[in-house]
Formats: structure tokens, sequence, C-alpha cells
């Protein structure tokens, strides 16, 4: 069936993509396009390539059309341009938090080393430690059951 998808207005046309119309998913995709575009252009500072914000402005754009609800109004353009805008907002910030940490504090996860944590006091560590062998010793005695192990419960503060 061929239909004409211009005549419908975008808050027709969400509700019948977001109930699974594809062709109607992609006359509304040809119109927002342009604002996720604009957007995307709008935030483009360098760090991050224009058309990666273009893509989390079009992943803003399905997630609005699911969650659109003509009920609060509030025009489908609108709201859609509310989520894309807020999405790429928190990329940069997600992106510029990132850039803030300090490069001492990072540990490349790759090298096999077990993480640290700089922060924890070396006298709870070393209390973590001695309580992780006597649990061990625990489960390493016959038999085991729920009962035993809540009678040591105070031995390791459980």
């Amino acid at each position: 069936m061929d239909r004409d998808l211009g005549k419908f207005s975008d808050e027709q046309l969400c509700s019948m993509a977001a109930s699974g119309d594809d062709s109607a998913m992609a006359e509304l995709i040809s119109r927002i396009t342009p604002l996720a575009g604009a957007k995307a252009a709008m935030y483009n500072n360098g760090d991050i390539h224009r058309d990666d914000l273009f893509q989390e402005g079009m992943i803003a754009f399905i997630t609005a059309v699911n969650t659109y609800d003509p009920k609060k109004n509030a025009s489908f353009r609108t709201y859609a341009a509310a989520c894309i805008n807020n999405r790429i907002i928190s990329v940069l910030r997600s992106r510029n938090a990132q850039k803030n940490i300090p490069q001492d504090m990072m540990q490349n996860i790759d090298d096999g080393e077990e993480v640290q944590d700089f922060s924890a006091d070396p006298q709870n560590i070393y209390s973590a430690q001695e309580d992780d062998a006597r649990f061990e010793d625990l489960l390493s005695e016959k038999p085991v059951s729920y009962t035993h192990l809540r009678a040591h419960e105070t031995v390791l503060d459980l």
C-alpha cells in the first residue's frame, strides 16, 4: 500500500513509527535529519567528530520516537529536539570528564595487573585480606552448611 506520508504530522508519524511502521519511521527520519545535523554542527568543538555527534543525535531521536507522549502538550519536533540536544550535551560532558582525570590515576586494564584502590586505607586492605583468608579457611572445613557459617558470622563481622 503506497501512502503519501508527507500529509501526516510529525506526531502522527511518530505514533505510526512507534507501532512498527517502517515507512513512517523513514519519513520521520528524513524530517528530523536536518535538525540532528544542525545540533551536531552547533556543538562541534573539535573534540568529537561532527558525524559522531550526529549519530548520537539520531540515537536520541529513536529514543524520542519510543518515549514521546502526546498528552504532555509538546510537539514531537520540540520533544525530539530536546532529546537530541540533551544526548549530545551528555556525550560532551562525559568526554570532558574523562579529560580531567589525572594521568597518574589512570591504569591500563589490558596490562593484566590487578587494579588497586588508591583511596583505601592500608589498614582496611590488610584487614580485608585477613578476613578473606579466614573465610577461605572456613569454606575448606567439612561439612560446610549455612548454620555452620552463621556460627562464624561474628568472627568475620558479616
